[in-house]
């Protein structure tokens, strides 16, 4: 899902895992020629890339959360802090059943952190300034 979009504009063949799960789902079907069901992260690593995929993913995945509740953790507790730290833990959870784009983009991972910086810079006051 992951170098989909890529492989479509080269003209390259490549696989499809949420529509193979949704045949293997329901079977196969005249009126309905393509489906969507969700695959967990590790399905997307591996059709694109393979075990390294997999290995390297799961890396980067486990970096990039333990880096978000670290920088939520460490940041003063106010109830936006509180609501963030809710939808990246959230979040967090959906990657185990969630392709890593539908994560990033549609649950909104990427919005939630830039949510976070935007708020920091804007709204919260710098030490030593009131």
């Amino acid at each position: 899902l992951l170098l989909r979009p890529l492989k479509q504009i080269l003209g390259v063949p490549h696989f499809y895992i949420e529509n193979e799960i949704y045949h293997y789902i329901y079977g196969p079907s005249v009126k309905v020629f393509s489906g969507h069901n969700n695959a967990a992260f590790v399905a997307n690593a591996y059709c694109d890339f393979g075990v390294a995929g997999i290995i390297g993913f799961s890396l980067l995945i486990s970096f990039l959360c333990m880096q978000c509740f670290y920088w939520i953790a460490k940041s003063p507790k106010t109830i936006i802090n509180t609501v963030i730290f809710s939808c990246i833990g959230y979040q967090v959870l959906i990657f185990n059943f969630g392709s890593i784009t539908s994560v990033f983009i549609s649950n909104g991972l990427i919005f939630t952190i830039l949510f976070k910086l935007i708020w920091d810079l804007v709204c919260v006051p710098k030490k030593g300034k009131i």
